[in-house]
């Protein structure tokens, strides 16, 4: 029988403080007085872009939101656009392709 070896309450030091290996990193900062998390793109309810994601600044280290995606929804298929569907068609060669 073959034992399984780990490292629980293993304790490292980081910016100087303790920190317990085996503990998941937490992906929390603070933006604006709240508490967010980082790198989880979400929903826009607000004004503006339809996405937001909370990064931080490798530079200065500070929380910003970036957001991103169609403001109106203006992406759409033109496909009564009759160039438009020419254009899309020798675009992905759909004339060679098997149904």
């Amino acid at each position: 029988m073959e034992l399984i070896s780990s490292k629980i309450g293993a304790v490292g030091i980081y910016e100087n403080k303790k920190v317990y290996l085996n503990v998941p990193y937490l992906n929390e900062a603070e933006y604006k007085g709240k508490k967010v998390d980082l790198n989880k793109p979400k929903r826009n309810t607000g004004e503006g872009k339809k996405y937001y994601v909370y990064v931080k600044d490798p530079k200065t280290g500070n929380v910003k939101k970036v957001t991103f995606g169609d403001k109106k929804g203006g992406l759409t298929a033109k496909v009564a656009d009759s160039k438009a569907r020419k254009a899309f068609a020798s675009r992905h060669d759909c004339k060679n392709k098997k149904r």
